[in-house]
């Protein structure tokens, strides 16, 4: 940091002049014109805007203890990110809670990220996600778009280094009158004059500002600014009636934590010809009202952005269905492999396997697509509706959850019923007994093949969601799936895979379930859900797991009896010792992944305990 203004880059890049101050907020508007192509309604960024952000700061700084002096350098980091980004571009609040994180190291009263963050997540719940990445997202944001200069001059220090000034030539100013010196300075952080003057300037210029209220003489101001040959009238002028005005409003806000020591210094000011008196609980409430008007335009547009990518699913989806049924019916034999099952042993009803089941594959994955952007359209989304959710990452949540339930409850059901009248019911010796398993029946073969498709679509309806936190794992999560449906398929491993997707499935029911009654606001039953699903990925997806993980590298081999007779058929596929190697790899893999979900369970089991509510930790904001 330089030691002197002179030499910081306070003054070599963030002071401008009038012209350079305007070119620059032309230039902010101009980027804000393609957010009124898509019909959002721009929030100005105005007097009562600044007020309010003003508002803002303290209600936060007052909950945490801090100086004043982190307020201003909060305010006039703030100032400077709004002459190069968009006030409409940003998280209002994140911008506030960031800026003020910032501001907390730089003046060296450093606030632990987790405090910072719980205390603007209860000033701001709605609009402060529970995620300590975001913030420092939006840290470096800021910290980009300030090219890293965050050295910051503040008029307080002139302040005091005048009135010493004044001492030594026995014109010593009152206490009153610094103190009320100090509060326009305060106020004059809602204004430009920080990125248009020098600190001193500032600094003369609320001192004649007090002084002419409070009816002191100006003789000793004018002489000692005369001998500093600064022109303080022209900044008192230009951020006079600004102050006047914000000050006039602060009186009637006892509650704000404002250094003014007496109101006769307020009514003195208020007492000078300025603008219209500006009510600063007005001024919040309409600019909370701005804000949420801006939110709900973007959230309009987002629910028909959703609902036109739902549509032409459904059309696209529809336009296959008929392609390929027109087919069918006009004697093209290919198209019957899209929807019936191939390689039907003669005169016995049971399926072997082979490429042509990739087709009926391909048909449920997009007759799921179908059907899971047609409840969503009809029903879940007039249910969220019903259920009193308007906001729109929570809808989308909501409809996620909902089309969870709707599937795994119908999937783990028929998988459940095929279980109990198997072979291996309770049983893992039969799981790899009399292999290969090349003899499947109807009910089973479509089973296997619709589940095999189902992961296929949601590894594409995970690109069409809103990203989690956890992105990557899901994306790792279902590639590693999709992989162990086709290999297992493949090597006639079906009957392991079919346990693996029972264990899966009735988790993700339990898990769905809960979000649902989170949402519904039954936050009491909600937790009772979670602690059920706890146990459930706990016995299914550890437990069970783990010992079908455990059977297969142990006992495998020597169940299977060596390999097969590739002479029964000319489509068999032998096993070796690498295909079981790999096999047992995938499932240990699927196993890390779990093991890390079950950490952030634990997290949120934690918070459950000590008294919190369940939340989903790995969604990007669930509180929506």
């Amino acid at each position: 940091m330089s030691a002197s203004f002179w030499q910081s880059t306070h003054l070599k890049f963030w002071h401008f002049t009038l012209p350079e101050l305007q070119e620059r907020r032309a230039n902010v508007f101009a980027s804000e014109n393609r957010l009124k192509t898509i019909g959002v309604e721009l929030l100005p960024y105005d007097r009562n805007l600044r007020i309010f952000i003003h508002l803002s700061i303290a209600k936060l700084a007052r909950r945490l203890g801090l100086r004043q002096i982190v307020l201003a350098t909060t305010e006039l980091y703030i100032t400077r990110f709004l002459t190069k980004a968009s006030i409409n571009e940003v998280n209002i609040y994140m911008l506030i809670t960031a800026c003020l994180y910032m501001a907390c190291k730089a003046e060296e009263c450093p606030v632990h990220v987790r405090t910072i963050l719980m205390d603007a997540r209860n000033a701001w719940p709605e609009f402060i996600p529970n995620d300590f990445n975001r913030l420092g997202e939006m840290e470096f944001y800021i910290m980009e778009e300030l090219q890293c200069q965050l050295v910051v001059y503040h008029p307080y220090r002139s302040l005091m280094s005048i009135q010493k000034s004044l001492a030594e030539k026995n014109r010593q100013l009152s206490a009153e009158h610094i103190q009320n010196s100090w509060s326009i300075i305060n106020d004059s952080y809602m204004t430009d004059i920080h990125l248009l003057y020098a600190p001193h300037i500032i600094a003369f210029a609320a001192i004649y500002v007090s002084a002419a209220a409070d009816g002191i003489s100006l003789e000793p101001v004018v002489e000692l600014v005369a001998g500093a040959n600064i022109c303080v009238l022209q900044v008192a002028d230009a951020s006079l009636s600004t102050i006047m005005s914000v000050s006039n409003g602060l009186r009637h806000r006892k509650d704000i934590d404002i250094n003014v020591s007496n109101d006769d210094h307020i009514e003195k000011l208020t007492a000078l010809p300025v603008s219209v008196p500006v009510s600063t609980s007005t001024v919040t409430s309409a600019t909370q009202n701005k804000i949420n008007k801006s939110k709900k335009h973007v959230d309009i547009n987002k629910f028909l952005e959703s609902a036109r990518l739902d549509f032409y699913q459904i059309i696209i989806c529809c336009l296959f269905n008929i392609v390929v049924l027109a087919n069918h019916y006009i004697g093209n034999p290919f198209f019957q492999k899209f929807f019936t099952l191939s390689y039907k042993y003669p005169n016995v009803d049971s399926y072997d396997i082979g490429f042509d089941d990739s087709y009926f594959i391909i048909f449920w994955i997009v007759n799921l697509l179908f059907l899971r952007s047609a409840l969503i359209t009809f029903v879940f989304k007039p249910l969220a509706k019903l259920m009193g959710i308007t906001k729109f990452a929570a809808t989308q949540r909501f409809i996620e959850q909902t089309w969870s339930i709707f599937y795994y409850s119908i999937s783990w059901g028929c998988g459940f019923y095929l279980y109990y009248k198997s072979s291996y019911f309770f049983n893992c010796y039969n799981i790899y007994a009399n292999w290969p398993h090349d003899h499947m029946d109807r009910k089973f073969k479509t089973y296997y093949l619709i589940q095999t498709a189902c992961w296929f679509q949601q590894f594409i309806v995970l690109h069409i969601e809103k990203r989690r936190k956890d992105h990557y794992q899901m994306l790792s999560h279902h590639i590693v799936t999709c992989l162990l449906c086709v290999g297992s398929y493949r090597f006639y491993f079906t009957r392991i895979g079919h346990v693996i997707l029972l264990c899966m499935d009735f988790v993700d029911i339990t898990l769905s379930t809960a979000k649902i009654l989170k949402y519904g606001g039954l936050q009491t039953i909600c937790d009772v859900m979670f602690g059920f699903f706890m146990l459930s990925w706990i016995v299914l997806r550890h437990g069970c797991y783990n010992y079908v993980l455990w059977f297969s590298w142990a006992k495998a081999r020597n169940i299977m009896n060596g390999y097969c007779n590739s002479s029964i058929t000319s489509q068999k596929i032998c096993y070796e010792d690498w295909h079981i190697d790999i096999f047992i790899i995938l499932l240990a893999s699927l196993q890390v992944i779990m093991c890390f979900w079950m950490y952030m369970i634990i997290r949120v089991a934690v918070k459950v305990v000590t008294g919190g509510a369940a939340e989903d930790v790995r969604s990007d904001s669930e509180s929506e």
